[in-house]
């Protein structure tokens, strides 16, 4: 006999009479019991997606400070924002419908990263913007300008990063720096300032020779360093 109720309420004391179709009154030799009234606590669908998420932003934080700092002893930088993650496995200790208080949830999981060399990319901006300018200029102090980098597309499936560049440099007339090698060579200071402040578009030089004992510039230009700067 099934009680159509669930429930400690549906329990009947042994007096009950109970009808049956077709049937005599019956009236029950013990009273019934096996209903029960509880809380029963059930995990669900939400309760596991939820745990998933969790767990996979909360270790993403952590493996995205690793990254970061596996790629600086590498010498190499990357936008925080372009990590990414796969999920190789998941697993729970409980099932959606199980009657649990609390269940254990394990994932498995992959972060991809791009990294780039500024050095390399730096280098690679640079050179663009000397074949941008005219015939008769030149980019001055080019390893002082201003350089920044602003991811606009990560598209790590393919390893492929977009990022927008800007740089802020200064420009001057072109100077050619091998044949200021040739005026100064085996000359002595001053007659090697002189000659350079011949060119027009020089305002200010200053030659320092190393060691100090020496009085004059080296023959071999090899061995002859040229800077340019701006004059402040």
């Amino acid at each position: 006999m099934t009680a159509k109720n669930p429930g400690e309420k549906s329990n009947l004391p042994s007096t009950t009479v109970y009808s049956v179709t077709g049937k005599p009154l019956i009236t029950a030799l013990g009273e019934t019991t096996g209903g029960v009234s509880r809380e029963v606590k059930l995990v669900t669908e939400e309760d596991l997606a939820k745990a998933e998420l969790s767990i996979k932003e909360e270790t993403s934080k952590l493996a995205n400070i690793d990254l970061i700092e596996s790629a600086k002893k590498e010498k190499l930088n990357i936008f925080e924002d372009s990590t990414k993650s796969e999920i190789i496995s998941s697993s729970s200790s409980k099932n959606a419908n199980d009657e649990a208080d609390k269940f254990d949830y394990n994932i498995k999981l992959k972060f991809y990263v791009i990294g780039y060399a500024k050095s390399d990319l730096d280098n690679m901006l640079i050179l663009s913007s000397e074949k941008s300018l005219k015939a008769d200029r030149m980019l001055v102090s080019p390893d002082k300008a201003e350089i920044s980098y602003k991811l606009t597309d990560n598209d790590i499936d393919n390893g492929v990063l977009k990022i927008e560049s800007k740089f802020a440099g200064k420009t001057g007339p072109e100077i050619k720096e091998d044949v200021i090698k040739k005026q100064v060579k085996g000359k002595g200071i001053a007659k090697a300032e002189s000659l350079i402040l011949d060119n027009k578009d020089i305002e200010k030089v200053e030659v320092s020779i190393w060691p100090n004992l020496l009085k004059q510039v080296p023959f071999l230009t090899s061995c002859i360093k040229v800077e340019f700067g701006f004059a402040e």
